[in-house]
């Protein structure tokens, strides 16, 4: 057969896909005509499909069925199998390598590793679950490889902490997971500050000012009291912060005109 270029393909995959072949099964679907079929045959199903709806024949069904008597293994040699691989467990088997038992680096659960694993890392942890919790407490600031310089804004910084975490839980716990603008229990929920935490900062600031701003905003202790959040959906967070922005601007302009 002659090779055809890529454009004679192209014109003969466009010229085969308008008659529109269909699968033969029954489907309805349309056949996806595509390079290979020029050299081997348009197929008659989609793939997956030439045996849908079909059934063996009852004289295939009993061929089969002949066909796999006697292939079973008789239980003496089942046997001989299991007595020759106990020689091979334990110490015994060529690939067992000792193990050394070690604790987690999280939780302090024992582990059995092998010296060339324990030889890998420094620390070791028996999930996934414990490798995060401790990264989420020990590899942050300069440690982190996406470490930039310290950019990120102190409220982010707070927001990011197991104190904040606790608080946010706490104001939640307190008012029973219900939103205390529109009343609507659970949902996306957020801890809204009554006093702003920008004011909150600059507290802390004044109260600790050898200290640096976000060591001092966690020391302290008004920054995380309870009372001093609420709690409300995404939808009256927004207006709550939007409302006050208003508020913002009519004493700005009071302020002007007086």
């Amino acid at each position: 057969m002659r090779r055809r270029g890529k454009g004679e393909v192209k014109e003969w995959i466009k010229q085969e896909q308008s008659k529109h072949p269909l699968c033969k099964c029954g489907c309805g679907q349309e056949i996806l005509i595509q390079r290979c079929h020029l050299y081997a045959g348009i197929p008659k199903y989609i793939r997956g499909h030439a045996w849908k709806n079909k059934k063996h024949s009852e004289k295939t069904k009993d061929l089969i069925s002949l066909s796999h008597i006697g292939i079973r293994c008789p239980e003496e040699a089942k046997e001989k199998i299991r007595e020759s691989r106990k020689k091979y467990t334990g110490e015994n088997h060529p690939s067992w390598v000792p193990k050394i038992i070690i604790h987690c680096n999280w939780c302090g659960s024992p582990l059995e590793r092998t010296e060339h694993q324990i030889s890998l890392s420094e620390y070791h942890f028996c999930n996934m679950e414990c490798y995060g919790a401790w990264k989420s407490k020990n590899i942050r600031g300069e440690k982190c490889a996406s470490w930039k310089g310290g950019i990120s804004p102190l409220r982010d910084k707070l927001k990011q902490t197991e104190e904040y975490k606790s608080w946010r839980t706490s104001v939640y716990k307190k008012d029973n997971y219900i939103c205390q603008d529109c009343f609507e229990r659970s949902g996306d929920l957020n801890a809204h500050h009554k006093k702003f935490l920008s004011e909150l900062t600059d507290e802390a600031i004044k109260q600790f000012p050898k200290l640096d701003s976000f060591d001092a905003c966690l020391l302290y202790d008004p920054m995380w009291d309870t009372d001093n959040g609420i709690t409300l959906c995404k939808k009256c967070h927004k207006k709550e912060h939007w409302r006050i922005e208003k508020e913002k601007e009519s004493n700005c302009k009071e302020t002007l005109e007086a």
